[in-house]
């Protein structure tokens, strides 16, 4: 995520690196997140209100430290009602075509894994069952209502250091 984060900055495609960074943190699928407008930030609360897709439940997103700080940071430079402005003007939000080809157009013009919006979504679940989440948990915080069986079916990753981290902790014989 550092390295699409820095690339994306760098090239001056601030909103993209936002937006990439915040699917990634906050397990929203692209279209629940584009149109989402400053006035759906609820700081008091800590909540982001949002309108789920595909019959989705819990309309919000925890705003957590990383998102926070992420907010806090576009907040501050924003002109726009918009979390995601257009780069066509203020007054709508970015395409999804803009964000999928900026993100298509890094993964193959450099050596890093390929990496889809969709797979921001599975970053999160990924971070949050290395959390210690349950799959039933996540799936609420992503607004599936098909429950646990969608996380380990269609999410069942974990990054190969935590598993080994995890495997260490075996012990199989009393001592």
């Amino acid at each position: 995520m550092k390295l699409i984060d820095k690339s994306l900055r760098d090239e001056g495609k601030t909103t993209v690196a936002d937006c990439i960074l915040f699917l990634a943190f906050s397990g929203l699928r692209v279209n629940e997140a584009l149109p989402l407008l400053w006035s759906n930030v609820d700081w008091q609360s800590q909540l982001i209100h949002v309108k789920r897709q595909k019959r989705g439940i819990n309309p919000f997103v925890f705003i957590g430290a990383e998102i926070r700080e992420l907010l806090q940071k576009m907040q501050s430079r924003s002109t726009s009602p918009y979390l995601f402005p257009s780069p066509e003007g203020p007054e709508k939000p970015i395409a999804y075509p803009s964000v999928a080809h900026q993100l298509r157009e890094l993964c193959l013009s450099s050596p890093m894994k390929y990496v889809t919006l969709h797979g921001l979504r599975s970053f999160f679940v990924t971070q949050c069952r290395q959390s210690g989440l349950l799959d039933s948990e996540i799936a609420a915080l992503i607004g599936d209502k098909s429950g646990a069986t969608i996380i380990a079916q269609t999410y069942g990753d974990f990054m190969p250091e935590h598993l080994l981290k995890r495997a260490n902790q075996i012990r199989l014989l009393a001592s």
